[in-house]
């Protein structure tokens, strides 16, 4: 099987601009291509000084024909994916280069659609920020070349990264399970219970950060769009709250514009709970239900169900590869790892008696098929 040596980076904006650096970091050679040329320049100029390497830029999509593998790394909209990857099949002719998106919720199947051959389309997730995120989620659709995503795989592990093979199914293992645990947070402020209050609760559990402050590290505008494209998929599982709509419509997009569910110095330095998403919880703060749970068994079942589906699905292959992407891409903690090794501290017994007790909260608490039968046998391992 032939290694992969030379990779082209479509795309050099935050996202993929950090995986550039990565790869040039460990040796990989790369080649840049934006259609915005001087950020491309700019890019070059930066891993040139980390390294004293040259970093060539392609002026045509053309350009990049020689690469071995070629990773695209632009606006989250499937339509523009495919128009990119239509036309660089186009420009680049024969090349065998693999194709790879950096997509975080986009399906694959869909991204490739277009495409005369959809075979050579893979997925390569990378987590931001990509020095600090070993996990890259490789995704496999049913058009996937396997000996392509073999090479990808292998790929990735030499230049120290944690790859883990995926299925094709919208935002893949993290943020298909990152969904549930902030629409549950959000539930959570709609029953009472405050931003802080939240956020505490998450970090006594373990979690380096509680999930409003995530939000608004991760862009409320972004949280958002990608909401969206996963409730076509999870449904009543993860309703949408009409919180975060609220923020956006108000421009409120978090630590990037110094204001979301906290507000933010001129150095981004977390502050108060913010006044306006404050004053748009408490119009929808609801009367509790007669059972409740605590909060961080709320958050943490919703994302225990949603990830006994995704096995059920047989979108990966074991709970263990789901609890190292939880460790390795949303910081869970080590101990218990994950999400599995969380349910089987407190008994896969215990675990669906209790998900019996939350079932009148909603869909998102009815125990599965998966969760049953595996209490049966008395392990989630």
């Amino acid at each position: 099987m032939a290694l992969i040596s030379r990779v082209g980076m479509i795309g050099c904006g935050s996202m993929g601009g950090q995986i550039a650096e990565w790869l040039h970091r460990h040796g990989v050679n790369i080649v840049l291509f934006d259609v915005n040329e001087d950020q491309a320049h700019q890019l070059s100029k930066r891993l040139f000084a980390e390294n004293q390497i040259e970093c060539p830029i392609a002026a045509e999509l053309s350009g990049l024909g020689e690469c071995d593998l070629i990773i695209e790394s632009i606006l989250e909209d499937a339509v523009a994916k495919s128009q990119l990857f239509r036309q660089l099949e186009t420009c680049i002719g024969s090349s065998p280069a693999i194709f790879a998106s950096n997509t975080s919720t986009i399906k694959i199947s869909e991204i490739a659609s277009q495409l005369e051959t959809p075979s050579r389309l893979i997925g390569t997730h990378f987590f931001h920020p990509v020095d600090r995120r070993s996990l890259v989620e490789v995704i496999q659709s049913d058009h996937s070349d396997p000996p392509s995503v073999e090479r990808a795989r292998i790929f990735l592990t030499s230049v120290d990264k944690q790859p883990i093979v995926v299925k094709d199914t919208p935002g893949f293992i993290v943020n298909r399970l990152l969904f549930p645990y902030l629409a549950e947070a959000m539930q959570l402020l709609q029953n009472g219970h405050m931003i802080s209050e939240v956020d505490h609760a998450a970090c006594d559990y373990g979690m380096p950060w509680g999930p409003f402050e995530l939000a608004d590290a991760i862009g409320l505008d972004v949280a958002y769009f990608s909401a969206k494209s996963l409730f076509l998929e999870l449904g009543n599982r993860a309703a949408m709250s009409p919180i975060l709509p609220r923020l956006v419509k108000k421009k409120a997009f978090g630590k990037k514009t110094g204001s979301g569910f906290y507000d933010y110095d001129s150095k981004a330095n977390k502050g108060l709970e913010s006044p306006l998403a404050t004053e748009i919880v408490a119009k929808y703060v609801q009367s509790p239900s007669p059972i409740v749970g605590t909060m961080i068994e709320r958050m943490m079942y919703a994302v225990l169900v949603e990830a006994s589906i995704l096995l059920q699905e047989q979108i990966v292959e074991t709970p263990a590869l789901i609890d190292l992407a939880l460790v390795k891409g949303l910081d869970f903690p080590e101990s218990p790892r994950g999400i599995f090794g969380w349910a089987e501290s407190l008994g896969p017994e215990n675990v669906v008696q209790r998900l019996k007790q939350l079932a009148n909260l909603g869909e998102r608490f009815h125990p599965t098929k998966w969760l049953i039968d595996q209490a049966a046998a008395g392990t989630f391992s």
